[in-house]
């Protein structure tokens, strides 16, 4: 459904502040109205929505919980030094994702707003400034990580081979840092859409795909060698990677970016 201008008083075309929007329409930043429908949090109730919306994100971060546990069982088959040096490491790991939750909530918000308000052509603003912002953002979290992981456990109090592995594991996920950071801000835009099932169906892949990764990785084979608490951590990573690949897909499908 399009909408249609309002009487201008003469023959001429009606002026912008005399354009409607239509409930199944959205804006296009000029006052036009495009032909693509708004998001459902414009117009759907509001109970719905939170089912919609809540329940899929519930479900999604059970198996974020659920990766985090296998990987600290593949932790402790490696050795009690690996498992120890697992443990020393998620408060570092946690500083990539405190930053990339802060600066997703950050960007759910203004571009919901502009959804909300019908902008469409705001909201791709926004959401291209995010993404761009993530990337470097991730790019920061590589370079300053890497260089602070050595005061940073020592701080923590890591010592000898407990050292060497914790920093051994952190120098690849730092290292995928731009990864985790492009994911949390393609999350950002689908959640102020409204779509949380992406993130979610993501988590529960992710999860099943880095029980075989970590099995692979640490222990080798097919022409990968035997990698230890490497291989977890590379695991992580590349299962980061493929996050991004999908969830930049359902955000060029969603229309904000990339047309």
């Amino acid at each position: 459904m399009t909408s249609k201008p309002l009487p201008s008083g003469g023959n001429g075309p009606a002026s912008p502040a005399n354009r409607s929007i239509a409930p199944g329409s959205v804006s296009d930043g000029a006052g036009l109205c495009a032909d693509e429908p708004t998001t459902p949090l414009v117009h759907q109730p509001i109970g719905g929505l939170i089912r919609k919306i809540a329940v899929p994100a519930s479900v999604g971060f059970f198996f974020h919980t659920l990766f985090n546990v296998v990987d600290t069982w593949f932790g402790g088959l490696v050795s009690t030094e690996a498992l120890a040096a697992l443990s020393l490491s998620f408060p570092v790991f946690f500083v990539i994702i405190a930053l990339g939750s802060g600066l997703s909530s950050g960007a759910t918000a203004l571009i919901a707003t502009a959804v909300g308000a019908q902008d469409r052509h705001r909201a791709g603003r926004l959401a291209v400034q995010g993404l761009g912002f993530g990337v470097l953002s991730g790019l920061v979290v590589t370079l300053v990580g890497l260089a602070a992981a050595p005061w940073l456990f020592g701080v923590l109090g890591a010592q000898g081979a407990i050292s060497t592995l914790a920093l051994e594991y952190m120098n690849v996920i730092f290292g995928g840092g731009l990864f985790f950071l492009i994911l949390y801000m393609e999350n950002a835009i689908l959640s102020a859409l409204g779509d949380t099932r992406s993130f979610r169906d993501f988590l529960i892949f992710g999860a099943i795909l880095n029980i075989g990764l970590d099995a692979w990785f640490m222990f080798g084979g097919f022409g990968v060698p035997a990698l230890g608490l490497t291989g977890i951590a590379l695991a992580t990573v590349v299962i980061q990677a493929f996050g991004v690949v999908y969830l930049g897909f359902r955000v060029r499908r969603a229309g904000l970016v990339g047309r």
